[in-house]
């Protein structure tokens, strides 16, 4: 559970760094499990990958990883910001490669939804570490962003246009006023979906676990915000697992048959797999 200041800082600035909240055997079991599913990517025994490598993590050759999004050390989090009335919605591993262009995962700020990331490498300001700029997850800092030129990346591992108007002239991503997420493995980096944020420089291969949770939408805008998002990440997590193994035989659905049956009757899950049947996640 959260602390009430951590619980403002997030509010506040839209941002949380959680320092040890996995701790060395976690990391070791996650280390594994992330090696023995990369090395089965089509880049993975590349050193010199321009494309970022994503997968699903929600199946029986990952157990570890997908026990994340259920963990106490995880849930527990989005407990204290969000109550009880939200959904797990994925628990996915990426190698990452170049740099990420200044960027929110949501638009609509009426999308309440957050992210918890643990890198399995150190990470700073030179190496890849995440950049956010503190709230702007709130309007207007948020739209004003919008209006500031910014110099393309020369490689965005995202593969995605950018909501900000570049410019080769703008400004550099290192140029932008921001707070430089400097992790080790172990700390859980929480952030709002509105946030904006980027990353500089960093190897081929920094690895991420990444897991996304939703709160409930109460208002007709937040369900329309919900809506936007469950279309936007269908077509962008299915078309980068299918980019990641190819035409090999691999499991590449979000949310494997063994995880959505639910054997072990979990009502919480239960739950959330009735809401993404719903939202026709499946």
């Amino acid at each position: 559970m959260l602390t009430e200041q951590q619980i403002t800082q997030f509010h506040t600035f839209g941002f949380l760094i959680l320092r040890n909240g996995l701790n060395a055997k976690e990391i070791q079991k996650l280390n594994v499990e992330f090696e023995t599913k990369l090395t089965r990517t089509t880049g993975g025994k590349s050193k010199n990958k321009e494309e970022r490598m994503s997968w699903p993590s929600l199946g029986p050759d990952t157990p570890f990883t997908s026990a994340l999004l259920e963990s106490p050390s995880v849930t527990g989090i989005v407990s204290s910001l969000f109550g009880d009335d939200y959904f797990g919605i994925s628990c996915n591993a990426s190698s990452l490669c170049g740099e990420t262009n200044w960027h929110p995962d949501a638009d609509n700020l009426h999308m309440k939804g957050l992210k918890v990331l643990c890198y399995l490498q150190p990470l700073n300001g030179n190496s890849g570490a995440l950049r956010v700029i503190p709230g702007s997850h709130i309007n207007a800092l948020h739209d004003d962003i919008k209006s500031v030129q910014m110099d393309e990346p020369e490689h965005d591992g995202l593969t995605q246009v950018a909501l900000v108007s570049n410019s080769k002239s703008g400004f550099k991503i290192e140029e932008i006023p921001a707070t430089i997420c400097s992790v080790n493995p172990g700390d859980l980096l929480v952030f709002d979906f509105r946030l904006w944020h980027a990353s500089k420089g960093g190897s081929n291969d920094r690895r991420m676990i990444s897991m996304i949770f939703i709160k409930n939408a109460k208002t007709p805008e937040e369900e329309i915000a919900v809506n936007e998002s469950v279309l936007k990440s269908q077509k962008n997590r299915a078309h980068r697992a299918k980019a990641a193994f190819g035409k090999r035989n691999e499991q590449v659905s979000e949310y494997h048959p063994n995880w959505v049956a639910n054997l072990g009757n979990n009502p919480r899950r239960q739950r959330w797999i009735n809401w993404l049947r719903e939202k026709k996640y499946f």
